[in-house]
């Protein structure tokens, strides 16, 4: 069975509509919101959470657990909803590590994940952004590749690259620890 670590960090983004929800229906708009959002993060401190194994259910802790299958670093707003995550994953081969960031809007929902994997599937650096619109619809999606010895860009592996795209949560409800996150307001 392959174990992940998985460390998010949650925080809260800046300016509104009329409506509520802060501009999305366009990709340089969701991107500026997304960029405020990772300003805010640098005056929150975080809650930690930890999911043991798979199985289990994830709890706030102090310190981290040197057998937890999964840790939460997480930001959130005065009503104490998460606006966005950072996680990293890494299986206990460790032949890569991922990282996926999760900008939400204050309705609840996906403005923008960016994601960097490195593997030695392929020695590559592989980073994709992709922005959403309002109503989960994808608006931009880029991705490079560089190589990991030379950091130099290259075109997207052959057969020996094996990509591994981070889930997508497109609504803050759909986080894995959402639950433990409310049941502790």
């Amino acid at each position: 069975m392959t174990r992940f670590l998985l460390t998010a960090a949650l925080f809260v983004a800046g300016p509104l509509t009329a409506a509520g929800v802060p501009p999305c229906e366009t990709a340089v708009q969701t991107k500026a919101y997304a960029a405020q959002v990772d300003e805010r993060i640098k005056q929150i401190k975080p809650r930690m959470f930890v999911q043991m194994d798979t199985a289990s259910k994830w709890t706030e802790v102090k310190d981290t657990p040197d057998s937890a299958a999964a840790v939460a670093n997480v930001y959130v707003d005065p009503s104490g909803l998460p606006i966005a995550a950072f996680f990293s994953f890494a299986p206990a081969a460790k032949d890569w590590v991922q990282f996926a960031n999760y900008s939400f809007r204050a309705d609840g929902t996906l403005a923008k994940k960016n994601e960097l994997l490195n593997t030695t599937h392929g020695r590559v650096s592989m980073s994709r952004e992709t922005l959403f619109g309002c109503q989960g619809e994808e608006l931009k999606a880029t991705e490079q590749f560089v190589d990991l010895g030379t950091k130099h860009k290259k075109k997207r592996p052959g057969d020996d690259f094996v990509d591994e795209p981070s889930p997508v949560f497109k609504r803050i409800e759909e986080l894995p620890f959402y639950a433990a996150l409310l049941a502790a307001r």
